[in-house]
Order: structure tokens, then C-alpha cells, then sequence
């Protein structure tokens, strides 16, 4: 179980852990874009029949993949424990989010891949659109206490960022 001290510890690390993870392709789209704009880089992908398949495949795995990050966060939600202390509910949370966040990366970091592959702004438009997945998603004490359906005191110490009992 994770250890917090507080609810601002809480949240504190599960913001670092969501920024982290949005932070990490977004270098290298940037880079990689910023690149390409100026020239200095080239698809490495020129046959018109294999960047039509990345086409295929690629959108379909970035899609499958985002997909699959909201089925499990929903799936284990439903699941969830609701007569444990806050304490155990929000470290429960804490790995659930991980792992939502985690493979929305995967998928950002698929796309890419694809513009590093074929600098095709398909996968431009692919990676704003999860950005805007993430941004959507952002951990916030209102989404943490509406994932949990959290009532009563509970929502009243996540919403106010009181002390964990």
C-alpha cells in the first residue's frame, strides 16, 4: 500500500506521476517536430505501401490502446472497495491511475513513432487529440472523489484537502 502523509502529499504524487508520464513523449514529439519543420529530418519511411499500412496499424493500436486505458480504469472502479478507509481507497486509486496513465503513454508514444516514422501530421493529430485525453484526465480532488464515489466526510476531506484520518 502506498504511504501518504497527507492529502496534499496525495496529490502532490499522483500530479508528478501524471505530469511525468505526459511530459516524457512530449520531448521528443517536440523535438521531433521542431525538427522536421526546419528540415533536418526526413521520414524513414518512404514507401508509399508501407506508410499506408502504418496508417492502418498504428491509428488502430493508438486507438485500441486508449481504449483499453479507460475499459480497466472503469472495469476496476466497479470493483472497488467502498467500505475501506480513505487512506487504502486513495492508494488503491493511486495504482489505478498509474496504470490508465501509463498506457495512454503508451499510446502518445506510439504516435510518435509514427511522425518519427513517416512525419505524416496524422500522427500530429493523433498526439494533440491525446493531450487532450490527458488534460481531460487530469487528477483533480473533484475526479478523485467522483471515480471513488466518495459521500460525506470522505468528499469533504478529498475536496478540502483536510487530514486523513
Amino acid at each position: 500500500m502506498m504511504r501518504f502523509r497527507d492529502l496534499k502529499d496525495y496529490l502532490f504524487k499522483l500530479n508528478n506521476l501524471f505530469h511525468v508520464l505526459v511530459a516524457i513523449p512530449l520531448l521528443g514529439f517536440v523535438y521531433l517536430y521542431l525538427e522536421s519543420q526546419v528540415g533536418r529530418m526526413q521520414p524513414l519511411i518512404k514507401d508509399p505501401d508501407t506508410v499506408l499500412i502504418l496508417h492502418y496499424i498504428l491509428p488502430f493500436l493508438i486507438m485500441v490502446e486508449s481504449g483499453i486505458a479507460f475499459v480497466i480504469t472503469k472495469k476496476s472502479l466497479s470493483v472497488f472497495p467502498n467500505d475501506d478507509k480513505l487512506m487504502v481507497k486513495l492508494s488503491i486509486y493511486f495504482r489505478i491511475s498509474l496504470i490508465k496513465y501509463a498506457i495512454l503513454e503508451g499510446a502518445t508514444i506510439v504516435s510518435v513513432i509514427g511522425y518519427y516514422l513517416t512525419l505524416s501530421k496524422v500522427y500530429v493529430v493523433f498526439y494533440v487529440v491525446l493531450l487532450m485525453i490527458f488534460s481531460l484526465n487530469r487528477p483533480t480532488v473533484y475526479r478523485i472523489s467522483r471515480d471513488l464515489k466518495l459521500e460525506g466526510e470522505e468528499k469533504d476531506t478529498v475536496i478540502h484537502k483536510r487530514e486523513i484520518s
